[in-house]
């Protein structure tokens, strides 16, 4: 996982899509669309060939405005959605839960899609007026205090490494919190789980870590220790739980690109996207 700047869980957190909020995408989309479109346009038009022009130059007209138009879908496709500075935080915010709605927290993967307009979503709002150009800040310190909830990750469990932990039929992940001491620069993150057919068997892996303040936005992350209980979930998992410590182990560095009092984005030195809620929120 990332953290105020911390990680709320390392290398490897993702899940089963949904199509609803794909339906009812952003409309960051939308106005793409009319992006592309309105480039197409205005490329015919530039490049339509003159009524007198002879067969040869029509020709040679049309494969030039042909390649222009070609090369004007490729800009539109590139360029940042003109529409996302006019949505509000509190828009994209809600865009964001819809998507991740379902998702499972990213930890089992989600389709190509479902994944572009969650990180389109995520980039629009670290660009919103509302982010603190410097959320590590002594002003913002605060908002990064307490319990958050993971939404969404693009850590994923996927292929033998989900079979290999009994995370297709035998045992769930039922929550992923990760708590923040900013006074003590510290750092815990709980993953709960849940066994099938063994009502009595639910516990947690704790990772505890500590961190410094790097640059305004980056903390760099070291880990401490590690735990699972009860006895009977850590021998479960003892044949792999290097495995599950490498996939949750928050170390290294990561950056808070957007923090409010209930609402925080990270990006890991591992290239992971973190979508974390203040808890009971």
């Amino acid at each position: 996982m990332p953290v105020p700047a911390v990680p709320c869980c390392g290398p490897g957190i993702a899940a089963a899509p949904v199509s609803s909020p794909i339906a009812a995408r952003p409309r960051v989309r939308t106005a793409l669309g009319h992006h592309r479109a309105a480039s197409v346009v205005n490329a015919r038009a530039t490049h339509r060939p003159s009524s007198r022009s002879s067969p040869a130059t029509a020709h040679r007209v049309g494969v030039v405005g042909c390649r222009a138009e070609q090369r004007a879908q490729v800009i539109a496709s590139a360029a940042p959605p003109s529409s996302a500075a006019a949505d509000s935080p509190e828009d994209i915010k809600a865009a964001l839960r819809e998507l991740v709605d379902g998702t499972e927290r990213g930890i089992f993967g989600v389709k190509s899609e479902r994944r572009t307009a969650i990180t389109e979503q995520v980039a629009a709002l670290e660009a919103s007026v509302a982010a603190p150009a410097a959320p590590l800040a002594a002003e913002h310190l605060p908002h990064l205090g307490g319990e958050w909830e993971v939404l969404f990750s693009t850590i994923t469990i996927l292929g033998k490494r989900r079979t290999r932990l009994g995370l297709r039929t035998l045992v769930s992940i039922e929550d992923l919190v990760q708590s923040i001491d900013v006074e003590r620069k510290r750092s815990s993150n709980v993953v709960s789980f849940s066994v099938r057919g063994f009502s009595e068997i639910r516990g947690s892996l704790t990772i505890d870590a500590t961190w410094e303040i790097a640059s305004p936005q980056r903390v760099d992350i070291s880990f401490e220790k590690s735990s699972m209980e009860p006895q009977q979930l850590q021998e479960l998992f003892e044949d792999n739980y290097d495995m599950l410590l490498e996939i949750f182990n928050p170390e290294g560095w990561l950056e808070t690109t957007y923090v409010d009092a209930d609402f925080r984005i990270g990006r890991d030195n591992k290239e992971n996207i973190f979508i974390l809620q203040r808890k009971g929120r």
